[in-house]
């Protein structure tokens, strides 16, 4: 009988792959940008590789920054008597402010996984 191994590519990053020679992953994919967790695989990334997540951290960091700002915006806005006064104003800029928080979330979670992926 004759066995078949495949190799699994492993999606890191925005556009970089990494084929992995032997075994199954372990860590399951986490964050938007689909990196993975797996020590041995950020091990066999290339140089090319580590400066692509480098530029995406970077990118990603900016992101945060600049999420991070309209949130704070968008709080002192709902705090403001004629927004908080008016439900559906209030409504709108709540559901704003949500939304911004939630990708936050997202984003740290990508952050987080390309940095765990340099380790």
């Amino acid at each position: 009988a004759t066995t078949c191994v495949s190799s699994p590519t492993v999606r890191v990053g925005m556009s970089v792959s990494i084929q992995v020679a032997t075994g199954f992953l372990k860590a399951p994919f986490v964050g938007k940008g689909g990196v993975a967790k797996d020590p041995a695989i950020s091990s066999a990334l290339s140089k090319n590789q580590r400066q692509t997540l480098e530029k995406r951290i970077k990118t990603i960091e900016s992101e945060i920054a600049s999420l991070e700002d309209t949130a704070a915006k968008l709080s002192l806005e709902m705090a403001l008597p004629k927004i908080a006064a008016d439900f559906e104003k209030l409504n709108v800029v709540a559901e704003k402010h949500r939304q911004t928080e939630k990708k936050i979330q997202e984003i740290y979670a990508e952050w987080e996984n390309a940095a765990d992926a340099l380790k």
